[in-house]
C-alpha cells in the first residue's frame, strides 16, 4: 500500500479516503489495510508490523500532528501506509517489518520530528505490535498496539513501547 502522493510541504490534497488535515489517510481504512497486510504476510511467511503514534502538543494541537504527518509522509517507506486515527493518534502498518525494524522506525520519526521545524514544540510516544509475534490476526494485532501505546502513555510519555506476546 503507497502512501498517498504529497506536494512540495510533504501534505497531500483533499481527496476521497484522504484526512484534510494530515493528508495521511482516512481512519476507516486502517483496519481493512491491517487485515490485507496480515493476510499477505500470512501467505509469504512475513512480518508486518502496526504502530500507534500519539501526539502530545504544547499549544497547537493540529498542527503538531499536521507535523507529524509530514515527518511520517517523508520518513516511512513508500510501501508502508500511515492512517489519522483520532484527534492525536496516528497509526501505521508496515509490511516485511519485525519488531527490530518497527521499533527503528519509530525511533527514527521521532528523531526526524525534533529536525523539522516546529517539531520541537510536541512529542511523540508509540505502541509497536507485529505479525506474528504479538498476534495472528489484524484485529488483534491493532488492539495489541494500541494497548502498548496506552501503557507507555500510563508510564511516561515521548516514549516507545512494545506489545507483549500474545
Amino acid at each position: 500500500m503507497v502512501s498517498p502522493p504529497a506536494d512540495e510541504t510533504g501534505v497531500s490534497g483533499t481527496t476521497d479516503g484522504i484526512d484534510p488535515g494530515t493528508g495521511l489517510y482516512a481512519g476507516e481504512h486502517y483496519l481493512v489495510v491491517a487485515r490485507q497486510q496480515v493476510a499477505s504476510a500470512r501467505r509469504s511467511l512475513q512480518p508486518v508490523s502496526i504502530i500507534c503514534f500519539e501526539v502530545e502538543a504544547d499549544g497547537g494541537g493540529s498542527e503538531s500532528v499536521a507535523t507529524v504527518a509530514t515527518v511520517l509522509l517523508r520518513t516511512l517507506r513508500e510501501s508502508d501506509a500511515s492512517f489519522r486515527i483520532g484527534d492525536r493518534r496516528i497509526a501505521a502498518v508496515l509490511e516485511d517489518t519485525g519488531e527490530e525494524g518497527a521499533v527503528w522506525a519509530a525511533r527514527r520519526v521521532r528523531s526526524a520530528l525534533l529536525a523539522t521545524p516546529g517539531g520541537s514544540r510536541c512529542t511523540v510516544s508509540a505502541g509497536i505490535a507485529c505479525y506474528p509475534e504479538h498476534a495472528l490476526d489484524a484485529v488483534e494485532l491493532v488492539t495489541r498496539a494500541e494497548a502498548a501505546l496506552e501503557s507507555t502513555l500510563a508510564t511516561g510519555r515521548d516514549r516507545v513501547e512494545i506489545a507483549t506476546p500474545g
